[in-house]
This record gives C-alpha cells, sequence and structure tokens, in this order.
C-alpha cells in the first residue's frame, strides 16, 4: 500500500504530517511514499535560504522540491558514500543533501537517516555538520544523530 503524508498538519519545522509512515504490513515502508511540504517559504526559513545562497550556490532562479519519495531521499543520503565524486560532483552531492534536510525538516530527516546503513549516516553526518557547526542553524534531531554516530567505532578493514 503506499501510503502518502498528508499536507494537512503543517509543524513548525514546516513537515507535512498526517499519515502512519508505515506499509499496511507495519513491517517496512513503501519507498513511494511522499514526505512533502508546503511551498517553499513555509518550509524553509529565511536563516536557512540565506545560508543556501551564501555557501551553498542557491539563486532566486532556483527551486525547492514539493517533496521527496522516500526512495528518493534514501539515494539522495546514499549517493552520500560515493567516493569517486569530483570536487564540483561532490559540493553538488552537499548541496542536494542540505535542501533535503530543509524541506523534509529535522525531524523527520533525522528519523529516516537513523535507518540507512552507518557508512551512509556517517558520510551525510560530515556533510551536514556545517551547518549546525559553522552556519549555525539548528537541527536537534540530526545533531543527537550525529553525536551518537561520532561515538560508533570506526569499522576495521
Amino acid at each position: 500500500m503506499k501510503v502518502k503524508l498528508a499536507v494537512g498538519l503543517v509543524t513548525m519545522l514546516g513537515l507535512a504530517v498526517g499519515a502512519n509512515a508505515q506499509e499496511s504490513t507495519g513491517t517496512q515502508k513503501d519507498a513511494k511514499e511522499v514526505l512533502t511540504v508546503p511551498a517553499t517559504k513555509e518550509g524553509v526559513n529565511a536563516r536557512e535560504l540565506e545560508v543556501l545562497k551564501k555557501h551553498y550556490k542557491w539563486k532566486k532562479s532556483d527551486e525547492f522540491p514539493k517533496g521527496y519519495t522516500l526512495e528518493e531521499l534514501y539515494k539522495i543520503m546514499d549517493d552520500s558514500t560515493d567516493n569517486t565524486l569530483e570536487l564540483e560532483d561532490y559540493d553538488w552531492q552537499v548541496r542536494k543533501l542540505v535542501v533535503a534536510l530543509m524541506v523534509v525538516g529535522d525531524k523527520a530527516f533525522a528519523k529516516e537517516l537513523d535507518g540507512r546503513a552507518v557508512p551512509v549516516q556517517k558520510e551525510a553526518i560530515t556533510m551536514l555538520a556545517p551547518l549546525w557547526e559553522k552556519y549555525k542553524l539548528h537541527y536537534p534531531e540530526v545533531e543527537q544523530l550525529a553525536a551518537a554516530i561520532k561515538q560508533l567505532p570506526e569499522a576495521k578493514s
């Protein structure tokens, strides 16, 4: 069963909620589930937009996605581990990840990232950390996950 989150109730983070994020079996999420947010101004705040413009090459003509399917969000997260990216492609990947966090919202993004493989979590957190460490934006759920991930032992090769 494909589940689409309703755009009805909007939290302070700009995330639309209203439907259970589980399949009818209750065991796995449908990759086509859509995490949606309202139009740009309600989902991404002015400070986030300022950081995007100044540090992530965001232009006025750029448009925010209206939402992501879980499949799309997982791909953005999983692509963070692609160590073959050239600098320009790496920067683009960081931007896609940053925009996904801003559009989906702190709570939903942290929840989905927490379910990804540890290498994906570590790379995604590395890419996102400047948001709170350098640019002073606050994503409490993602930051809490980042702190937990940093405590994990390094994998042995």
